[in-house]
């Protein structure tokens, strides 16, 4: 009992400062979504851009494809190891800080990137990539969490909204933009827009966001180790999903497995260190709270679906229906335009409606989307269909992602921001890498098995490729009806009614 009295004391301090803070420096909604969002579309934007220059890249460097393609893994393997971890740091010392020291790694990483185009060494640039990790995980991990800090209840959604709005921006224009830029200026021009643009960003936050002291009380002692473990639980966990649809090597199911037995491992070491020191890298009670849970596991479902849908959809598009880039272009833009709408309009209502019951929408939309491909598709389907079936997605993005995002964050204790922020881009970043590689498993498995039936040559590739992705949109639907059931089960939002301090210390406290 004691110590819950303390936590209301330390919260309400923690509150009575940034309040204190907002007051004096107040920051208009627009600048503080903006400087942040620099970062942030610039460090989403990388996870994808690099896709489509990958022949590219192959070609100058004369290696394979199951070299190559760990530019891009290394990039979200890292992200997905630190990010947790820097977004601590940023409680720990300062989230305007930490976010501005991953703007310049992330801008000098780029440099570095950009500078292996005069290399004839690819392992030169997997290492700049895993420097831009670096830098992208310190911004993924605090940019939200400086949103929350300087918003109150009512313009929080709304904030959130917007920034999960650039985010998907990033993602989504990457391919586009990086096609573009790599055929008429080669493909480490993709690198070198991000040098001026981070300089911009750091002087940008620099001068817009005030700044952000340390929200723990007294000193906190570092876990290195349990840091080294997660990042070694992950990195074995992504291996074994990406080895699954490996073609290139012997036995890729056995080396799989291997990888995934040692991820299990890991993860319970992990979980037994974290669980007896006295400060640990994760605060497994996190978990205890039920909204923080279901909110990143629903996140996790969704983005799983999603990405898989990203990486398979212009692949049928492009070799199937021989559709050019620019009606590829016309379908993929109908995702952010329809995010754009919902996104803020559904952060701000998220503010007085009940997250669980805007979350829901959004899931089930999604999984509207899943169904119309997995029942519809067919090879003399038009464009519009397409263009349908991305606009439904987008929508249901926003719908689903800003009050999923507003009830993770209001839902824990200030002086834990920046932990869940990273917590909620972790999910992010493991399902778009769960989703590309699992994605392709499961196709490459249906599409055995159909060929089984109808035979394997050129004449049948349309015959067999359709009712593939078909099935493959329906696996997905399953993922949309798990998240669906979970997000009915995290309570109702009772912030909107009560005073934040109050529901904080209800909805954290240890289960009795």
């Amino acid at each position: 009992m004691a110590k819950a009295e303390q936590s209301t004391t330390d919260l309400t301090s923690n509150t009575s400062i940034d309040e204190k803070e907002q007051q004096s420096q107040p920051i208009r909604t627009g600048v503080l979504v903006t400087s942040i969002g620099i970062g942030i579309f610039m460090s989403a934007l990388d996870e994808s851009i690099i896709t489509v220059g990958i022949p590219k890249i192959t070609t100058f460097f004369g290696t394979d494809k199951l070299h190559v393609q760990w530019t891009v893994l290394v990039y979200l393997l890292v992200i997905v190891a630190l990010t947790a971890g820097a977004g601590h740091l940023g409680d720990r010392f300062s989230t305007k800080t930490v976010f501005q020291v991953g703007m310049v790694i992330f801008a000098v990483g780029s440099l570095l990137c950009a500078l292996t185009g005069y290399s004839d060494h690819l392992y030169l640039l997997i290492l700049a990539r895993a420097v831009q990790g670096v830098g992208a995980a310190g911004l993924l991990a605090n940019g939200t969490a400086i949103v929350t800090r300087f918003t109150d209840d009512e313009k929080r959604g709304l904030a959130i909204g917007l920034t999960a709005l650039i985010a998907a921006l990033g993602v989504v224009v990457g391919p586009a933009l990086g096609g573009v830029m790599i055929q008429y200026l080669g493909w480490s021009s993709v690198f070198w827009i991000n040098v001026p643009i981070g300089v911009i960003g750091f002087l940008y936050v620099h001068f817009a966001i005030p700044p952000t002291p340390s929200l723990e009380k007294g000193q906190q002692k570092g876990d290195p180790f349990g840091s080294i473990v997660f990042a070694a639980f992950m990195t074995a966990f992504i291996t074994s999903i990406t080895l699954l649809a490996e073609t290139t090597i012997n036995r890729p199911i056995m080396w799989s497995g291997i990888s995934f037995g040692i991820s299990i491992l890991l993860l319970v070491g992990f979980i037994l260190w974290e669980r007896r020191i006295e400060f640990p890298f994760i605060d497994l009670k996190l978990f205890k709270n039920r909204k923080f849970t279901i909110g990143t596991l629903c996140a996790l479902a969704t983005y799983v679906a999603l990405n898989s849908v990203a990486f398979q959809l212009p692949f049928y598009m492009n070799d199937i229906l021989n559709y050019s880039t620019l009606q590829i272009g016309v379908v993929i833009m109908a995702v952010p335009i329809g995010l754009g709408i919902t996104a803020p309009i559904f952060g701000k209502i998220s503010s007085r409606v009940d997250s669980r019951i805007l979350s829901s929408i959004g899931l089930g939309a999604i999984f509207l989307a899943l169904l119309i491909g997995s029942l519809l598709i067919k090879f003399e389907s038009p464009l519009w269909f397409y263009v349908i079936i991305a606009a439904i997605i987008g929508l249901a993005i926003g719908t689903f992602t800003s009050p999923n995002s507003n009830s993770v964050m209001s839902s824990v204790p200030k002086d834990e921001l920046g932990v869940v922020s990273g917590f909620l881009q972790l999910a992010r970043n493991i399902g778009y890498t769960i989703g590309t590689a699992l994605s392709t498993t499961i196709f490459y498995l249906i599409l055995n098995l159909v060929m089984q039936n109808t035979g394997n040559s050129d004449e049948l590739a349309v015959v067999n490729y359709v009712p593939t992705v078909k099935i493959l949109f329906g696996i997905l639907g399953v993922f949309m009806i798990i998240a669906i059931i979970l997000s009915a089960f995290r309570g109702p939002e009772t912030w909107h009614n009560n005073n934040s301090n109050s529901k904080v210390v209800e909805d954290t406290e240890p289960a009795k």
